[in-house]
């Protein structure tokens, strides 16, 4: 036996509550691996005589994957420093889950678009960013999941909101 008698249920939230966390760190760890390499690539890829990123369709693309990325690790650091402090993360966890799985997903989507068919086949790592991404909108919860407790919280707080 794990635990306490009675007490199962609560461990095992707990563990989703740091899991989550976790899982976040994941997906940034992906979102910055297939942005790098499309940055890479879009800076090096020329078109008409220059690069593609100075084409606005590609680096508006990866302007916005800096914004998302950027704003996911500091709701994943929030949230990871708060689990350190010892404080309550099952709402801050879940949104750091949420916020940087599918930040990832676009971020690789995105990846994929301006590497084109060079990023679907193997062995590339946008491919691989591609497939391994999609898990972390999946475990620790799905993403539907993650908003059912950010409602859930939001709704125990309604009263306190002006």
């Amino acid at each position: 036996m794990i635990g306490e008698e009675g007490q199962g249920l609560k461990l095992a939230l707990s563990t989703l509550n740091v899991g989550r966390i976790v899982v976040a760190a994941q997906a940034l760890g992906i979102a910055l691996c297939a942005y790098r390499e499309a940055a890479r690539f879009a800076a090096a890829r020329q078109t008409f005589g220059r690069s593609i990123i100075d084409h606005q369709g590609i680096g508006f693309m990866l302007a916005d994957a800096a914004t998302q990325f950027s704003a996911a690790r500091m709701l994943t650091y929030e949230a990871a420093r708060a689990y350190d402090e010892g404080r309550d993360v099952s709402t801050l966890g879940a949104m750091a889950k949420l916020f940087a799985s599918e930040a990832s997903h676009k971020i690789c989507d995105d990846a994929m678009q301006i590497l084109a068919g060079r990023g679907y086949v193997k062995p590339n790592v946008v491919e691989r960013c591609y497939r391994d991404q999609r898990i972390t909108e999946i475990y620790e919860g799905t993403s539907e999941i993650q908003r059912l407790v950010i409602a859930r919280a939001v709704k125990r707080s309604a009263d306190t909101l002006s």
